[in-house]
């Protein structure tokens, strides 16, 4: 039987994940970088952890009214993390564990989908109405 979510669940690891991912940036940013590339990929990753904190507290009125909004930042999130990977292994960095690690962020990225599509599905609207991912609800 496959494991999943709730709504409470979902929040929980929207937050966590955002704060981890957030707490991973600010710290070298802090310290300072004389690496201009390096610097701008740590803001754009503070900007995706912030992204995850906001989305983990607007969950459950994100999945009644504009799932999109959770797809958009799931699909987006796995898409920078593969990015990331391909610039270590394009600069020659990369590891059996950065392949690993890559494989492991596609298939954390398709559960979520899953299980937000699922969710948003089954989540009622304060109008009756019905939206799944792709759909948006009127306020």
């Amino acid at each position: 039987m496959a494991m999943k979510e709730s709504p409470r669940s979902l929040t929980a690891y929207f937050i966590v994940i955002g704060l981890w991912t957030g707490w991973t940036a600010i710290g070298p940013l802090s310290a300072g970088n004389s690496n201009v590339l390096a610097m701008a990929l740590l803001i754009i990753q503070a900007a995706w952890a912030l992204a995850f904190v906001v989305t983990g507290v607007l969950t459950t009125t994100l999945l009644r009214r504009a799932p999109i909004v959770l797809h958009i930042v799931v699909v987006g999130t796995t898409a920078w993390t593969l990015l990331l990977y391909g610039l270590r292994f394009i600069a020659g960095a990369g590891t059996i564990l950065d392949a690993a690690g890559a494989a492991l962020t596609v298939a954390i990225g398709i559960y979520l989908v899953v299980n937000v599509r699922r969710l948003s599905q089954a989540a009622p609207a304060p109008d009756g109405q019905q939206a799944t991912v792709g759909q948006e609800r009127k306020a």
